[in-house]
């Protein structure tokens, strides 16, 4: 059984589905999520596309960087669990880190899509520190360390938007 206090308290209810957050009475029972609304005419359908973590796609295909498009594309491992694994030196498996560690997996999370945004380990700690997942600018920079380890060409890509900029004076989209 979850421990719905523990669920709240880290926000990891967010990324359980609707019929399950029901059963929990985390949602009411006559609740339908907003895309329920939307209704085609006779003789058309609608088609309704989220492309689930298009950031990570982009930067893997414009930095060229074979390990994170490994990772992506292989639908069994979850990126921000072993990113989680690899800065904090977890015992546990993937599997296991949304169970025994969902802080550390929710921090790992916030840094890689934050890194992408350009946004400092220092940034990233004081959202999570706002939002309850207590995490230190040390920790935080521990994962990105461990990103542009295990990604490096994510890196290269990154610093070399940086001195773009840095040169130019701008950047150009892909």
């Amino acid at each position: 059984a979850l421990d719905e206090a523990a669920l709240l308290a880290t926000k990891e209810w967010a990324s359980l589905p609707v019929a399950e957050l029901k059963t929990m009475g985390l949602l009411p029972q006559d609740y339908y999520a907003i895309r329920s609304c939307f209704m085609a005419p006779p003789g058309y359908v609608l088609i309704d596309a989220d492309f689930v973590q298009a950031e990570l796609f982009v930067i893997a295909h414009l930095s060229g960087d074979e390990a994170l498009i490994e990772v992506l594309y292989d639908k069994t491992r979850d990126l921000h669990s072993e990113m989680a694994i690899n800065a904090f030196h977890l015992t546990c498996g993937p599997k296991e880190v949304k169970k025994l560690h969902p802080n550390l997996r929710i921090a790992a999370k916030a840094v890689v899509y934050g890194i992408l945004y350009g946004r400092s380990a220092a940034a990233i700690a004081r959202q999570l520190q706002a939002e309850g997942i207590q995490i230190t600018v040390d920790e935080a920079q521990s994962i990105v360390d461990t990103l542009f380890r295990l990604f490096p060409r994510v890196y290269e890509y990154i610093q070399r938007c940086k001195a773009a900029v840095y040169n130019q004076g701008y950047l150009e989209t892909a």
